[in-house]
């Protein structure tokens, strides 16, 4: 109800990042998190608007987020 937003960080882990969530980040808003690979390695991928900017090893546990769990810091 907030949205859109100018920055959101996710603070754990995901499989992928969903298309409502990147869709809450303003055109040229930052979002970044932590994406867990097929094959288990994690990337931190920060996203521009609905663009990819970066995406960079991370080689760090960080838990992975689940369905249902999240809040407005």
């Amino acid at each position: 109800s907030h949205a859109p937003f100018d920055r959101i960080l996710l603070a754990g882990s995901v499989r992928t990042v969903p298309a409502s969530l990147i869709d809450q980040v303003t055109e040229d808003g930052r979002l970044c998190g932590v994406v867990l690979g097929e094959k288990g390695q994690r990337m931190l991928r920060s996203y521009v608007g609905r663009r990819i900017l970066q995406e960079t090893p991370f080689n760090d546990a960080l838990g992975e987020l689940r369905k249902g769990i999240s809040r407005v810091l």
